[in-house]
């Protein structure tokens, strides 16, 4: 249930893979239980004009069309990761309630997760707060890739203070938002935008109660590859945009030396939760791949970065 009069918390749908997986994100959505007043905006463009077919299902939810934002369709990753960040611009300009939440459609939120946010916000004087990450079942290629993406979400934390949160399931205090609005008045990027309010003097935390669930669709090797040199090398760029010209140079001495790190991370944090330790082990081979295609784009970033700064 929806009601977008006086909301106290505003989520933003990020589309990602939109078609199913958008309408189970957004049942999700319409059926929180204990639910706070709730603004929904998903916001779209003209790449993804199917995505406004499904305001007449869900009409409580406000369908933001965005337009055009490309001159013509993305051609890889990169330039995917753009309209995605550029969507997440759109829909926190227009977000009217006092918390500030997003969510991709891939990771439908749990039935209590809009009450367990605005909880956790009113517990915690923190500007921003990401919730857990968890994994449907499913094949080894699928299971790779949230262990990649997502093994630091998992509960329980390492860390209640981080320094990343996940775009996928993160709720803002509107106001501290807005003080760095310069940072995402283009394209929202979840590192950029949370660095600065660390910088300025705002923490980050991470609360095990608001969960989602992610659901990926079946993928390819070459897909998988192509998406995780391009998303590598989103972070390269962001990391490497304001750091001084010696530590970018560290960063890519040290390339060769990430897919072993990521891996042991990755598997070392599955051994702490005591959680999928099987599931790990068997996606080891594909999540080493990963992990390898991750550093080479973190390179191509790095050297991106550093060629736009000269």
């Amino acid at each position: 249930m929806t009601d977008a009069v006086d909301p106290e918390i505003s989520v933003v749908v990020t589309v990602v893979d939109g078609g199913e997986a958008l309408r189970r994100c957004l049942d999700a959505l319409s059926s929180q239980e204990r639910a706070p007043r709730l603004e929904v905006v998903i916001p779209y463009d003209d790449t993804m004009r199917d995505v406004g077919t499904l305001a007449s299902r869900f009409p409580d939810f406000r369908f933001l069309d965005l337009g055009r934002l490309a001159e013509s369709a993305p051609r890889n990753e990169f330039e995917k990761h753009e309209l995605y960040d550029r969507r997440r611009t759109g829909g926190l300009k227009i977000a009217a309630a006092p918390l500030v939440a997003m969510i991709e459609d891939r990771g439908a939120p749990r039935a209590d997760w809009a009450r367990a946010m605005v909880d956790a916000h009113a517990r915690h004087a923190d500007a921003v707060i990401g919730g857990a990450v968890e994994n449907r079942p499913s094949d080894l290629k699928r299971w790779a890739i949230f262990f990649v993406d997502f093994s630091r979400y998992q509960a329980p934390f390492d860390n209640i203070h981080p320094e990343y949160v996940t775009d996928t399931n993160i709720c803002y205090k509107r106001e501290a938002l807005w003080e760095v609005s310069s940072v995402w008045a283009y394209k929202y990027q979840e590192a950029a935008v949370n660095w600065a309010l660390r910088d300025r003097g705002f923490a980050l935390r991470l609360d095990p109660a608001p969960r989602t669930v992610q659901s990926r669709g079946p993928i390819g090797l070459r897909a998988m590859a192509g998406e995780r040199f391009n998303w590598g090398r989103v972070y390269g760029e962001q990391r490497a945009r304001s750091a001084p010209f010696p530590a970018r140079i560290k960063w890519m001495a040290m390339t060769p030396l990430l897919p072993p790190l990521l891996y042991l991370r990755h598997f070392g944090k599955q051994l702490r939760v005591k959680r999928h330790i099987g599931a790990f082990l068997a996606a080891t081979p594909i999540t080493l791949f990963l992990v390898t295609f991750w550093a080479l784009g973190e390179l191509r970033g790095y050297l991106d970065a550093g060629g736009k700064s000269g």
